[in-house]
């Protein structure tokens, strides 16, 4: 078994006549998924160009953090009362598990990461959508449907 190279091929031929050659199924498998596999890196790139702005939103919550902060320091500690992080914390979270999903190259040829990538990302958006709802009075949850 190998992966089919000509001198491989040729070398068991001539030491074993007569014995099957086969094609190892890892590599059958890579070479079968290769166009698949192609596509996938192409809509990757593509995705990864939709959320370019992900540092932007990054650097515009750490400014508005660091303007907090600066902001209070002129106070006594006992009189400052900490700035509401909690959308920034958020938003931050969003951001690091999205900055995740781009990262991720695994999955092989029967779970294309760019496929994997894009279900993820849907996830995400369906979070952000239901948060969306939430804070506009909307179902906290579609669980909560009964």
């Amino acid at each position: 078994m190998s992966d089919k190279q000509e001198a491989f091929v040729r070398g068991i031929a001539s030491e074993f006549p007569g014995v099957p050659h086969r094609y190892c199924t890892n590599h059958f498998l890579r070479d079968v998924a290769q166009p698949v596999l192609d596509a996938d890196s192409r809509a990757k790139v593509q995705m990864r160009r939709k959320v370019r702005e992900l540092r932007t939103i990054e650097r515009e919550v750490f400014a508005e953090q660091r303007a907090s902060a600066l902001a209070r320091l002129p106070e006594l500690p006992s009189e400052a009362t900490p700035a509401d992080t909690g959308a920034q914390d958020v938003v931050l979270d969003y951001c690091a598990a999205v900055r995740g999903i781009l990262n991720d190259d695994q999955g092989g040829p029967l779970h294309p990461p760019g496929l994997r990538m894009a279900e993820a990302l849907e996830d995400v958006h369906a979070s952000l959508q239901r948060n969306l709802a939430v804070k506009k009075g909307g179902r906290r949850t579609s669980a909560s449907r009964v």
